[in-house]
């Protein structure tokens, strides 16, 4: 899952790392818990309103992982 920044912000539980708005949270690396996430989306934090939001369910199609697409060969005909 792949979560936005709402606000600028500190994550306390982060060294006090600081997040643009519109930045990816969590950074590359960090590893955070169900629970962490659900915090920050939520105003069950210290500001009192959600930080971050969802913005992917899964990881969108890198060039690495090309989508399972099939494509149509193409057939020429004899003329």
């Amino acid at each position: 899952m792949q979560y936005r920044a709402k606000v600028t912000f500190a994550d306390l539980k982060d060294n006090k790392r600081l997040y643009l708005a519109g930045s990816i949270y969590p950074r590359e690396g960090l590893k955070v818990t169900y629970e962490r996430l659900a915090e920050l989306a939520s105003s069950d934090n210290p500001a009192g309103f959600p930080l971050i939001e969802l913005i992917a369910e899964q990881p969108l199609d890198t060039p690495e992982q090309p989508s399972k697409r099939k494509t149509r060969k193409r057939v020429e005909k004899d003329a």
